[in-house]
């Protein structure tokens, strides 16, 4: 499920990945902490890609998010149910998502304290209180 557009991987890795994923499904660690470092390119480019900006592992919390929610979507996924790059890039999606949220929600919190509000676009808007 690594493979980039136009990028050609021989056949002995694609199954060496397959294996990995199997084993990792099963419960097997190793072959887990495998399959994340061999993925690490595919997490760094889809964050960065749902990010709209280039990540960089250390600086960026985003691929934190992201390198979690590919070992998430190794517990979550079933063959029968499909292919594990969609899967996987879904889950991504969707706890970088998430993080967000959290982050704009943070923000919100300790702005309004100062009397100002934040929307998730960074617009900074006056919080105007009503006496009634």
């Amino acid at each position: 499920f690594h493979r980039k557009r136009g990028e050609c991987f021989h056949m002995d890795e694609n199954h060496q990945v397959d294996i990995l994923l199997l084993q990792a499904v099963n419960g097997n660690l190793n072959s887990r902490e495998q399959l994340i470092e061999k993925n690490r390119p595919f997490i760094l480019r889809e964050a960065s890609r749902f990010c709209n900006r280039f990540l960089e592992w250390g600086r960026d919390e985003e691929l934190s998010i992201a390198l979690m929610a590919l070992n998430e979507a190794i517990d979550a996924y079933r063959k029968e149910d499909g292919q594990f790059e969609a899967l996987a890039r879904l889950v991504i999606k969707r706890r970088i998502i998430d993080y967000f949220m959290i982050e704009t929600i943070q923000m919100n919190e300790r702005r309004e304290k100062r009397g100002k509000i934040i929307t998730a676009t960074t617009k900074i808007i006056p919080v105007i209180r009503i006496k009634l």
